[in-house]
Order: structure tokens, then C-alpha cells, then sequence
């Protein structure tokens, strides 16, 4: 595009043309009237489209709620996030960033139009996607539905995960995307996309649950650090053998406490609680450990109290995030139901006889966070308490989670509000 200046020099060396003719003798005819220079037109800004879209889990129904949607930049034109949700910061500078809804849809603002490479994060979990807003419709680019990826082979989230005679978090991870289930709701071994360790002697072809704190030759560590995430289930083998890992070993609580450390998520139920009390025995205050000793582990099993067969029907959800997590999603056989009771409490079943109960927080412990409690029963005098029952706390860069009940001891169809707590806890 030629400028107004370039115009104006070109107007002069016209004039300082014509005048050579005329004093060199050209003719008595009179030059070729010039035109007229006109100016440039100025440059119109470029057209900006907002992004919007919807996020998935893997298993492309169940939404991605306040999960990170940004766009990455040099940080020059770095813009704050676009809501007041409580999805977490980008890791990275950014253009510009925003929260899903509770229905997984997101809305970036508009900036100029041409390709971006759409990131999304939520705990463990990331993708990216590429999108080209040029010509986008009323300035709003509409991306297709996306789901979270379950393919290892590009990178994804890896997971592994501990049999347990009592509990089956598979089965929650099958019904999330990770797997496929039968027609009674149970995981189908064999269809995981994630790794399975045989913990109770119940799978064949699978490695035994040892060796996830055995070396790998080829990273010279144990094998726990080749995943994102660690489940170990109610009934895991507890003491050292074929099967069985003992959680009093001072070197198995190192592992699990340095894998945490470096950025690990675990997460165990019930009887597995053991793994965590001996690895971070300052932070959950189970039952009968003395507070005053905070950082020394209590004997083994001395908070399996609970009563059995006991349902909390009204347990109380302490925390916004599960709240909102609950309130979009369904439960029941068929997934119509509403997984909150009609005073959004949470009925929680699956407590075996011997459960392990929480009083609370150690006195010193920081970074817990109590997402429900209820009142429960124990074996001891059967008086009813109201306890703590699901838990996280932070360690270094990682997490660990604990539920006292089962994420599902028996298999079904649709989701039991519990298994969707879980299910939340995951991608948290």
C-alpha cells in the first residue's frame, strides 16, 4: 500500500520531471496533465472472534467443570482471567484465559482472528486443540465438543492402579472413559487405559503390586514415578509378599512420600490408609492417634473402628467445588436421578465392618482440605459421631487423597454419589 508520504514524493518527482522537459526543449506541447494524488486509506484494525466451546471428561458425557481454558503468549499482552470461577492460574504466560461452567462451556474473549492452539488443564489432566477463527461467524469462532484424551502413546495423564478385595476405583475410572464396563457396571479387565498391579491375587497376566516400588532399570527409581497418578483400594495386600507391599516399611512410605513430593497424586480408601498415615503422619488425625505425636505414625489398623454396614445418608459437603461438581451431575442405575439428597447433602454408603475413621486435622497440619462429613458409628461404645469422611491435602508439588468409605464395593450401572465424589477428586 502506498502512503501518503510516498505519494507526496512521488507528486515532486512528476513536477521536477516535467520541468527537465520543458528546459531541455521537449516540444512546444504541453506536458501530460498528472492526477491528482488522493490519500491512503488508513489501515482498519484487525477483526477479532471471540472462542467458545464445551469440555468433556473422556467419556464425553459427564462436563469438565472449572477446568483452565487459555491461550499462551509471551506474557507482553498478558490479560487476567475472564470469571470469578476457581479454576487454577495457567502455568504459563498467557493471552488469555478463563474457567469452564458447571456444563463445561467456556468463552474466551476476542482477540485478533487466526490460528490458536486452545490449551486446557485440570490437575493431572491436560489437552490442547487447534482452532482458525478467520471469518468467524458474528466475530464467535464455535469450536466442536471435545473430551479429554485417554491415548498414552501422545502423552496423556498415565495411571495405576492397586486391586483391592474390598474396594474397585476402577470401575469408577471405566465408567469415566478409562475402560469399558458390563451390563452390571463392573470394569472389564483387559479394556483399561490405564495400568492395573494385582493387590488381592485377583488378576492373572498383570504385575503384582510390589513391584510398583521396585526399579525400573531403565529410570534407575521405582516404578511409581512413571505415573501421574497412584490408586490404591481398600484391601490391597498389607504385608510383604507375592501381592503385598507393608506400609510400615520405611522405605515404601520414602517412595510415596518423594513421589508426592515431585508432583505425584495418591489416593487410597478405606484399609489403605495405612500407606498414607506412614508416609504423612502429620497431616489426617485418624482415629487413636495421639496429636501430641503428630509426626510419628500410629500403630497399624488402629483406626479401623467403624461400624459395619452403616449408611450416611445426609452427609454435609464442605466444599464449593464438590458441591457445584455434584449439582451439575447425575447418579442412579440409568444416570437420571440427582446425585444431591433435597437439602444438597450426599448419601454415602459402603462402609465394611473395621472402616477407617478420621477425627479430623492434626493440630499443626496445613493445605487440607475437607470436602464431607457425617455422623457414624463406632465399633467401641456404637456412639454416634460426626467425622470427616473424604480428605485431601497438598505435599511439595503433589496431592493426596483419602475417602474412609468405598468408591464402589459392588458394581452398578449409572454413578452412586460417592463414586462421582471420586470422580471429582480425580481431575482436581
Amino acid at each position: 500500500m502506498i502512503s501518503l508520504k510516498q505519494h507526496f514524493f512521488r507528486l515532486l518527482l512528476s513536477v521536477a520531471s516535467i520541468s527537465l522537459l520543458v528546459a531541455c526543449g521537449g516540444g512546444d506541447s504541453e506536458p501530460e496533465p498528472q492526477p491528482t494524488p488522493s490519500p491512503s486509506p488508513t489501515p482498519s484494525p484487525s477483526a477479532t472472534a471471540a472462542i467458545e466451546g464445551q469440555l468433556f471428561l473422556p467419556d464425553g458425557e459427564t462436563p469438565l467443570i472449572n477446568a483452565t481454558v487459555y491461550i499462551a503468549g509471551d506474557g507482553s499482552t498478558n490479560i487476567s482471567k475472564t470469571s470469578g470461577m476457581m479454576c487454577a492460574m495457567p502455568p504459563e504466560n498467557y493471552l488469555i484465559s478463563t474457567c469452564t461452567n458447571d456444563e463445561g462451556r467456556f468463552s474466551l474473549p476476542a482477540i485478533n482472528e487466526g490460528m490458536y492452539n486452545v490449551n486446557v488443564f485440570k490437575g493431572a489432566f491436560s489437552l490442547s486443540f487447534s482452532v482458525n477463527t478467520v471469518g468467524a461467524d458474528g466475530g464467535v469462532f464455535t469450536s466442536d465438543a471435545v473430551a479429554l484424551s485417554t491415548d498414552l502413546s501422545t502423552g496423556d495423564t498415565r495411571m495405576a492402579v492397586v486391586t483391592g478385595i474390598w474396594d474397585n476405583m476402577e470401575n469408577v475410572l471405566a465408567k469415566s472413559g478409562f475402560g469399558q464396563v458390563d451390563n452390571t457396571g463392573n470394569f472389564v479387565v483387559g479394556t483399561e487405559t490405564f495400568d492395573l498391579f494385582d493387590g488381592d491375587s485377583s488378576i492373572d497376566g498383570y504385575p503384582a503390586f510390589p513391584s510398583l516400588f521396585e526399579e525400573d532399570t531403565s529410570t534407575g527409581r521405582a516404578r511409581m514415578f512413571n505415573y501421574d497418578i497412584v490408586f490404591i483400594n481398600c484391601g490391597a495386600t498389607e504385608f510383604a509378599g507375592d501381592v503385598g507391599v507393608d506400609p510400615t516399611d520405611p522405605e515404601v512410605a520414602e517412595i510415596i512420600r518423594n513421589y508426592v513430593n515431585e508432583g505425584g497424586r495418591f489416593y487410597a480408601t478405606d484399609l489403605a490408609y495405612d500407606y498414607i498415615e506412614n508416609a504423612f503422619p502429620g497431616f489426617i488425625d485418624f482415629y487413636g492417634d495421639n496429636d501430641t505425636h503428630a509426626e510419628v505414625p500410629e500403630t497399624a489398623n488402629g483406626a479401623e473402628v467403624g461400624q459395619n454396614s452403616i449408611l450416611v445418608p445426609d452427609a454435609t459437603i464442605l466444599d464449593s467445588g464438590l458441591q457445584d461438581f455434584l449439582g451439575a451431575s447425575t447418579c442412579g442405575d440409568s444416570n437420571d436421578e440427582s446425585c444431591l439428597s433435597g437439602d444438597n447433602t450426599l448419601s454415602i454408603e459402603g462402609f465394611l465392618f473395621g472402616w477407617a475413621v478420621m477425627d479430623g486435622a492434626h493440630s499443626s497440619a496445613e493445605n487440607l482440605t475437607f470436602y464431607t462429613e457425617g455422623d457414624i458409628e463406632i465399633l467401641d461404645n456404637e456412639h454416634i459421631n460426626t467425622k470427616p469422611l473424604t480428605v485431601s491435602f497438598n505435599f511439595g508439588e503433589g496431592a493426596v487423597f483419602f475417602s474412609s468409605y468405598h468408591s464402589e464395593d459392588h458394581g452398578t450401572l449409572g454413578f452412586l454419589p460417592q463414586e462421582r465424589v471420586m470422580q471429582h477428586l480425580i481431575f482436581e
